[in-house]
């Protein structure tokens, strides 16, 4: 074997030959070529990595990773988020092949699963004179078997990544270095690195007499984009393996090469310690990057005409005319003005829309005072189809002066007038046009009033995330089907009977920006958002709204990881989904689940408890019945005062607990934080699925805060309250959302439980994702999928699940 201390003249010698390079790689020139797609690829273990050894890179900000990998006695799969430019998440799971999964009469006839959590930060980013410096945390949230940190920096050079690093713990078990830290502390001199419980978090960081170094060279050729060579000097000797095996080693050298045949799959081989052959295959894909399938049934956004007259016609005219001036005085009078046609004594100009027979007198007035028009002897309006609105002849002849006509209806002087003149428009018809330009976009208006100049509309969508993307399109709608002397928009968008954002519009600016004439940014400059109060009366509500009825089957899986019974346990099933909304705050949900395939015959194992068994029974509940009621759920949701919203609620709330409660949350228009109470009192299904119950009730509720922080989009949740076994605590979750509406985010909870009393795990902690079903559909949508995982179900720090929680469903579309 060999040996690293013959290599180098001593151990502090070394130590700093070590950070001398690592500081000198920031000298090194960095050369831009054209990128590689490989770079920031991920490892053997999940973590951006030449094969073993960690490298200091990130991968793209929003990368996201499902990957396999074997490299005997060990085989590997994980997950990688980079959940923010700087910082780097892998869960992981480790199959042993040299022990078995539990011993004595709980000996499994599965290989041995570790379960691991790595964390990699990014100190330093790669500029002119420093390379990417990272810090990483191998198995810092597990059993510790694999426990190892390292300090790795990057650099770039032409097409090659040169790194150096320092690995303590397991990755750094070959040693040579003497570990810095043991100057400043004797615990850091500590060898013993002792398994934790699951779940744990370590905290024997950077101790060890010695650290290893390693290095790694990776080659990422410009002119093939898809492929990239590596070779790692390793520094783990593989002498002190979990459970003290001891595996064989020929050479620290390792090289792989990494092939992208496609853009979201990585295929990977190496050669490892001089006698192992490596496979990996990691599927990715990047949240900020990838919008999903192309939105081909999306509807267009609906056209809007303009005032303006480009292009007006002048033929034998004695004297020319200031065109955009009449324009002006046509459009004062609310009358817009598609095209004008100015011939030898005849005007003719026809409207956009249809306008009152009051607004097309008024125009008439306005246009006819201009001096230019006294060479006319005609003038005449037409209508969008060509249909003769009004007509005003023998100006030329009359006795009367040009200012009498003005200042006058023109009677007497009409050619048919009266037969053409178009009907009275009263709200109900213009309330039917706005409904039916809403319809055309795939939204619904709820609600219509129109006062003087200015339009008001309530609407609820189910398309658009952004609510502000949502309120643009309706203002288009409505601009288009309001009279013309609508000035103002007034827009609410409801969610669940209620208003969740209003804004005001200037109605010239969506019509520029509709034509391409100005921006919606500059739009949204002149617009106001206002308090979601209803400041008007009179609403006319659509009556066809209501009854209204949804439903839908799918095939859904349920799943569990990682078990002592089988490494995976799984039950494909149906699900049917419907909902009868009653009015606008009252609904009525539910979904029945049906059976189709699973392997829970396998699933024995029953988690120890002190605690009532809130949650433990799991294995009752999933072998319980081959059809169940998954919910069933009678909800009303409405506004008590100026933003504060509430609650009530009762049915079924969840597959292990039927309830009744309310919540009530404060959110002010606009603003960043909110504050939710919840209250309910809940009892425990049987495990039939059906409407029995168990003897267990108890009650449970939360105070949260809510907070949206002003970067990376993260949303930040602190809850405070009693849990389903009755015991008190808080929990904290951070999530952020990608920009295409995928929301990953964490969350933990401590309750008054102790350690022990909890059992496995300490506290209950885990991750969730939620994928909207805008993804994969070729329309728009708000709907979403959210996939919790906890490595341990226990029963302390459990919360019920309770039916449409006001926060996500009214202020944070794509999932909670």
């Amino acid at each position: 074997m060999l040996k690293v201390k013959a290599i180098y003249a001593g151990k502090r010698g070394l130590t700093a030959a070590v950070i001398c390079v690592c500081s000198g790689l920031g000298f090194l020139p960095a050369h831009a070529q054209e990128e590689n797609q490989l770079r920031g690829a991920f490892g053997q273990h999940g973590t951006t990595a030449a094969i073993n050894m960690p490298n200091g890179r990130m991968a793209p900000d929003g990368e996201f990773g499902l990957g396999y990998s074997e490299v005997s006695p060990y085989r590997r799969y994980f997950f990688t988020q980079q959940f923010l430019p700087w910082l780097q998440g892998t869960y992981r799971y480790t199959a042993i092949s040299y022990l078995r999964y539990g011993s004595g009469d709980f000996a499994q006839n599965q290989s041995y699963k570790d379960k691991a959590v790595d964390v990699k930060i990014r100190l330093v980013r790669e500029g002119r004179y420093v390379p990417d410096l990272s810090l990483g945390f191998r198995d810092i949230g597990g059993t510790g078997l694999f426990s190892s940190e390292y300090l790795a920096a990057t650099r770039r050079i032409y097409d090659f990544d040169i790194t150096t690093g320092l690995a303590w713990g397991n990755m750094g078990s070959r040693g040579g270095l003497t570990n810095p830290f043991g100057y400043f502390s004797d615990r850091f001199k500590d060898e013993s690195r002792t398994s934790r419980t699951t779940g744990t978090i370590g905290s024997a960081f950077f101790s060890g007499e010695e650290v290893a170094p390693y290095a790694a060279v990776e080659w990422y050729p410009s002119s093939l984009p898809n492929l990239s060579l590596k070779a790692e000097f390793d520094g783990n000797n593989y002498q002190s393996e979990p459970f003290g095996a001891v595996l064989d080693t020929n050479s620290p050298l390792n090289f792989g090469l990494v092939y992208r045949p496609f853009s979201w799959v990585d295929l990977a081989a190496s050669y490892e310690r001089g006698n192992t052959v490596g496979l990996r295959v990691i599927l990715h894909s990047n949240f900020n990057a990838s919008a999903g399938v192309p939105k081909v049934d999306e509807k267009p956004p609906f056209p809007v005409p303009l005032q303006a007259v480009e292009q007006p016609r002048q033929e034998g005219l004695t004297n020319p005319v200031d065109v955009p001036a009449l324009v002006a005085s046509a459009g004062s009078a609310g009358v817009r003005l598609a095209s004008v046609d100015l011939r030898a004594q005849s005007a003719l100009f026809r409207t956009m829309s249809i306008p009152t027979p009051e607004a097309l007198a008024s125009a008439e007035r306005n246009i006819y005072s201009h001096s230019d028009m006294e060479q006319f002897d005609t003038i005449s309006f037409v209508g969008p189809d060509g249909q003769l609105l009004r007509t005003l002849t023998g100006l030329r002849t009359s006795d009367r002066s040009r200012s009498d006509l003005a200042g006058q209806d023109s009677a007497g002087r009409l050619e048919g007038a009266q037969k053409n003149s178009p009907p009275t428009i009263d709200n109900q018809s213009i309330k039917q046009r706005v409904f039916a330009a809403l319809k055309a976009i795939d939204m619904r208006g709820e609600a219509f009033f129109l006062k003087d100049k200015r339009a008001y509309l309530k609407y609820s969508q189910a398309l658009y995330r952004d609510r502000d993307e949502a309120l643009i399109r309706a203002s288009r709608a409505l601009a288009a089907a309001v009279p013309d002397s609508v000035e103002v928009l007034d827009l609410s968008e409801q969610e669940e009977g209620v208003v969740v954002k209003r804004a005001v519009f200037l109605k010239r600016d969506i019509a520029l920006a509709a034509n391409y004439q100005r921006s919606f940014d500059e739009a949204w400059v002149n617009a106001s958002t206002l308090d979601t109060q209803e400041l008007v009366s009179g609403w006319s509500e659509n009556a066809e709204n209501y009854p209204d009825y949804s439903w839908g089957l799918s095939p859904k899986l349920r799943q569990s990881v990682g078990g002592p019974d089988n490494f995976y346990l799984y039950q494909i099933y149906g699900s049917a989904n419907g909902e009868v909304r009653f009015n606008k705050n009252f609904s009525v949900d539910g979904s029945v689940g049906a059976n189709i395939k699973n392997n829970f015959d396998n699933f024995t194992y029953e988690a120890p408890s002190e605690l009532p068994r809130v949650r433990t029974k799991i294995k009752d509940y999933l072998k319980g019945a081959p059809v169940w009621i998954g919910s069933l759920n009678a909800n009303y949701i409405n506004q008590i005062d100026q933003n504060l919203y509430y609650r009530l609620s009762a049915g079924v709330f969840e597959w292990m607990y039927s309830g009744v409660g309310g919540e009530v949350l404060y959110k002010k228009p606009e603003a960043r934080w909110a504050l939710g109470l919840d209250a309910n009192y809940v009892w425990q299904r049987d495990f039939d699925g059906g409407f029995g119950l168990l003897d267990y009730s108890t009650a449970v509720g939360n105070l949260t805060y809510y907070q949206d922080l002003p970067f990376w989009d993260l949303n930040l949740q602190l809850s405070v309250g009693r849990y389903l076994a009755g015991d008190v605590g808080a929990t904290l979750t951070l999530s952020r959302l990608f920009k295409n509406g995928v929301r990953v985010g964490v969350w933990g909870t401590k309750t008054n439980v102790s350690a022990e009393q909890f059992g496995e795990g300490s506290f209950d902690k885990g991750f969730k994702v939620s994928i909207p079903f805008s993804v994969f559909s070729t329309r728009p949508s708000t709907s979403s999928a959210e996939f919790a995982f906890a490595p341990l179900t226990r029963d302390g720090g459990q919360k019920v699940i309770t039916p449409k929680p006001l926060y996500s469903t009214l202020f944070q579309a794509g999932g909670s």
